[in-house]
């Protein structure tokens, strides 16, 4: 750039700043202060003056374990941020030269070329002037936007040179790229060639690159995976190891990650993020079983792996499902169990998803290779309840209404191969997929006992089939204190009430331990809603008008009926300790687990006399919180 042309360009105050920048990196003196002053004639000097290589090595370090180092063209002065369209950035050249020398990542790829408008044109016609490529076409693409369905996943390969030159256009360009990008093993690049030029957008990127590179898959574990790549609660000194020595979680697999992701709450399954998406979970036996890449299967995501992917990324229920489905489908889905004599019984899963307008359950279970999924999900209608409790309620399909219906395209042909499905009756999900019913009424009594809490007319005392109907309509609209009498009940004022008979002792123990597999078959207990091994149960409050959205999870640790459901906003920065705190391997007066377990206990060997005074505590305690949250 010769002297004249500086005069007559004026810089902005950012532009200036990053020249400073500049010019103390490559060490070149600047003697005047003043940060309006425009130093570019005395950076020119300097760079003209200077002797040796033209190119700069570069490193990038994402945590401690990745390092980059890049070799790249020096920049220059007339590569500032006011040199948009006036200059041809080497960065350009940079990218030219690569894929000269490396034709073999190219050939045969479907591939996305993002840049100015005016290129891209002269780009199609060259192609077509030399022969190279017939099938080369040119349109407007705004970052961010357009990026609908039948366009996710059609390129296998982006180049981009030089194409970010302000630091908001960043997490567009990669959330663009992304939706883009083919999902299999030997796809999904983008190469950019980036001028570095300025401070701002280098911090930008270097942080979107961090975390558009991969996202982690975990195996499900007994405790929740360990390591330095989530949040401070995972963190590798927390861990309890007087009984096993916890090591870094291994991931089982990668994939691409997005530029931005929400935050949310999560147990030991995903439940609210902080757009007001949440999610409930129920492992429900189903026909096939697939195994984890780990171990020596095809698929490559869980349920808990699913659900934290839904709630990273959408923003509504029908989006939370159409994630899922599609991830499951692609990447594979497995259960919690696969070499086991339970694993069929555990291959499935159910989730109830919802956001403040619409509530849907899910069902998924493996596919017939072990490498994808079959899914479907129904839309629960604005005044009715549903449930669902370890067996799949999803029964015939509507396929034409969208609305209320969604499913995977081999919901049918799976079904009809295998003979599940004849083909010319109404095809009914339920009956396809899911496992052989229970010889207990453990599902459909609690589903019934549900319905019946809601709907006078749904008399659970002569529900003892299981035939699952999906839904009823509830009588009058549901508070949050009757969802929580929900999850307490015992079914009690019921032929089934476990705080009577001889088994529940002289004071009415609720309580019913599991027998023996083997007894089953000569007698059972019911299992209550309201079950004494629960890890925790909560209510997720999502309230459309609510302005400010400080939707709510109102979490209870240990068994409900012995609970105080604590209010727990999704917004907010870190959860109470007594919440987030403890082992299931030594008592702690300090977390609420424990201490609930401990008044549990006690209330439970005299439970007529001492659950009275426990219930009265939760409503008094619970209103309180209510009126204020």
């Amino acid at each position: 750039m010769m002297e004249q042309d500086l005069d007559g360009i004026g810089l902005s105050a950012d532009a200036l700043a990053a020249l400073r920048e500049f010019a103390l990196e490559r060490g070149i003196t600047v003697e005047d202060d003043d940060e309006s002053f425009d130093i570019r004639k005395e950076v020119q000097t300097a760079l003209e003056e200077e002797k040796g290589p033209n190119e700069d090595k570069f490193t990038y370090s994402f945590g401690d374990d990745i390092s980059i180092q890049l070799n790249g063209l020096r920049r220059d002065i007339g590569q500032t941020l006011n040199s948009t369209g006036l200059t041809l950035w080497r960065a350009g050249d940079f990218l030219s030269d690569f894929m000269f020398k490396h034709p073999h990542l190219f050939a045969g790829k479907r591939a996305l070329e993002d840049g100015d408008d005016e290129s891209m044109v002269l780009l199609e016609e060259n192609c077509k002037l030399n022969g190279l490529d017939t099938d080369v076409c040119c349109q407007k693409l705004l970052w961010g936007e357009d990026l609908t369905p039948e366009t996710q996943g059609t390129y296998d390969v982006l180049i981009g040179a030089d194409i970010i030159y302000e630091k908001d256009y960043v997490g567009p360009l990669f959330a663009t790229a992304s939706h883009f990008l083919a999902r299999s093993s030997d796809a999904n690049i983008f190469y950019l060639a980036y001028t570095k030029r300025n401070v701002s957008i280098d911090y930008v990127l270097a942080r979107v690159i961090t975390k558009v590179v991969v996202r982690l898959m975990f195996n499900r574990c007994v405790a929740c995976a360990v390591g330095t790549t989530r949040g401070p609660a995972y963190d590798p000194a927390l861990v309890d190891r007087r009984f096993f020595n916890w090591t870094d979680t291994t991931p089982i697999a990668q994939i691409p990650q997005v530029p931005s992701t929400y935050g949310y709450i999560e147990g030991v399954y995903p439940i609210m993020n902080d757009h007001r998406v949440a999610m409930g979970e129920s492992t429900c036996a189903a026909k096939f079983v697939s195994k984890p890449v780990s171990g020596g299967g095809r698929a490559r995501l869980d349920i808990v792996e699913l659900g934290r992917l839904a709630l990273e990324r959408t923003t509504c229920a029908r989006d939370a499902i159409a994630l899922m489905g599609g991830m499951a489908e692609t990447y594979g889905y497995y259960g919690s169990f696969w070499e086991t004599p339970s694993a069929f019984e555990n291959a499935g899963e159910a989730l109830t998803i919802t956001d403040p307008t619409e509530a849907w359950m899910l069902h998924m279970l493996p596919d017939d290779t072990g490498a994808s999924a079959i899914w479907v999900a129904q839309r629960v209608h604005d005044n009715h309840v549903a449930a669902v409790a370890n067996r799949f309620v999803i029964r015939e399909i509507n396929f034409t209404d969208t609305d209320h219906f969604m499913a995977s395209a081999n919901v049918l042909d799976i079904a009809k191969r295998h003979g599940f499905w004849d083909g010319v009756a109404p095809f009914d999900f339920t009956d396809a997929y899911a496992g052989p019913p229970d010889v207990t009424l453990s599902s459909s009594l609690r589903v019934g006992r549900v319905l019946s809490l809601a709907n006078k007319d749904v008399n659970v005392d002569t529900f003892a089939d299981t035939t699952l109907f999906f839904s009823a309509k509830v009588d009058t609209l549901l508070t949050v204190q009757d969802v929580m009498r929900f999850q307490r009940d015992h079914y009690e004022g019921t032929k089934f009430d476990l705080t009577k008979g001889p088994a529940s002792g002289p004071y009415g123990d609720p309580n019913r331990y599991e027998i023996a597999d083997a007894d089953v078959g000569t007698g059972h207990f019911e299992r209550a809603i309201g079950i004494y091994e629960a890890t925790y149960t909560f209510v997720s409050v999502l309230d459309a008008t609510n302005r400010h959205n400080d939707h709510i999870c109102r979490f209870g640790p240990y068994s409900p009926d012995s609970t105080i459901y604590t209010p727990v906003y999704a917004l907010a920065t870190a959860i109470p300790a007594t919440l987030r705190h403890g082992s299931l391997r030594e008592f702690d007066m300090h977390s609420a687990f424990w201490i609930n377990a401990l008044i549990g206990n006690y209330a439970s060997k005299w439970y007529a006399f001492a659950h009275p005074v426990v219930s009265a505590c939760q409503i008094q305690t619970e209103t309180y919180a209510l009126e204020r949250t």
